[in-house]
């Protein structure tokens, strides 16, 4: 599958370093926050999610969904598809995450 035009602006920004693409996300407030690693993943070159997101078939009980964010011993889960009210969407993305973070600060403590 050929990578998407639109996909392309960002790839060349992650091209020049994650640093400099996480310093651009500064509608997430993130432009002052301390970088100390990145990984930047590229969906469309992934030949198993093909630049797709998570998608349930009609046999997925939806009882199961907050499963999908359960953490696992010390793995912590965050994605469009953990998040209960916005899967398939940015939005899940950001709010999962802040939930695993939230996970992960309050194990810490």
């Amino acid at each position: 599958m050929p990578a998407r035009p639109s996909a392309a602006p960002l790839r060349e920004a992650a091209s020049r370093g994650g640093r400099e693409l996480l310093s651009d996300l500064c509608w997430l407030g993130m432009s002052r926050a301390p970088v100390t690693a990145v990984h930047v993943g590229d969906w469309t070159s992934d030949p198993w999610a093909r630049g797709g997101y998570a998608f349930t078939d009609p046999c997925f009980d939806p009882a199961w969904r907050p499963l999908l964010g359960r953490r696992a011993g010390r793995i912590f889960f965050a994605g469009e598809h953990t998040s209960e009210r916005w899967q398939g969407y940015m939005n899940g993305a950001v709010e999962s995450g802040q939930r695993a973070a939230r996970e992960l600060l309050a194990d810490l403590r």
